[in-house]
């Protein structure tokens, strides 16, 4: 009499997915090796040694899928224990999916002061620049993208540097946008507001002279006129 054995493999027809995959993204299609023919076969996630990352992946049909935030510096390899059921029996196998590394852009811009003086001298240093970024393509690199006041600063590395002698009262704040390059191919931009700070000024004083002749007497021993 016939028996119906049960599954004795499972195999995935890719193994790799880049980090940050969109949810739904195919990994690749699940398959098995059976001695028997014509079941119907089911796959499944389920608990047990090796499932420590079941939840960031979904099984439809023969389909793995991505179903969480996949990323390569938190998890570069993700273990996942699957099923199979026949329709009578059923075969556990741990797996293991690789995660590719991808260069992602950087996430923010700091600036670590955003004011200055009126009337300081071109090339004071305003604050440095930092970036938020996963670090994986070297080298950041900062430069300026189009804003108001752009042209009123410089960057020396780090360094936010004045290029403009400021007054207070004429403008008291400066619109500048920064961007910060990862060394590949992802940038981000952020616009930062430069608080020109009033300073007490030195008062001026005028002085003049005047010369004023009130009328004239005569000496008596000289006979000179004499101004009074």
């Amino acid at each position: 009499t016939d028996v119906n054995e049960a599954p004795t493999d499972i195999a995935l027809s890719s193994n790799t997915v880049a980090e940050n995959s969109a949810t739904g993204t195919a990994i690749g299609t699940l398959s098995n090796t059976d001695v028997d023919t014509g079941n119907t076969y089911t796959y499944s996630l389920v608990s047990g040694a090796g499932d420590t990352d079941n939840a960031l992946v979904s099984i439809s049909g023969t389909s793995l899928k991505v179903a969480g935030a996949i990323d390569f510096e938190t998890n570069p390899t993700l273990e996942i224990r699957v099923n199979v059921n026949d329709g009578a029996n059923n075969f556990f196998e741990a797996m293991v999916v690789n995660v590719t590394d991808v260069n992602t852009a950087p996430t923010g811009i700091a600036l670590s002061n955003s004011d200055v003086d009126e009337e300081v001298a071109v090339g004071t240093v305003v604050g440095t620049l930092s970036a938020t970024d996963d670090g994986e393509d070297g080298t950041l690199s900062y430069s300026f993208d189009g804003g108001t006041d752009d042209v009123s600063f410089t960057i020396d590395g780090t360094s936010l540097k004045t290029d403009s002698s400021f007054d207070f009262e004429t403008k008291a704040s400066y619109s500048i946008d920064i961007k910060v390059n990862d060394g590949g191919a992802t940038e981000f931009t952020k616009t930062f507001t430069i608080t020109i700070n009033d300073t007490v000024e030195d008062p001026t004083i005028t002085m003049c002279s005047s010369t004023q002749t009130y009328g004239t007497v005569t000496n008596a021993t000289t006979g000179k006129n004499v101004a009074r």
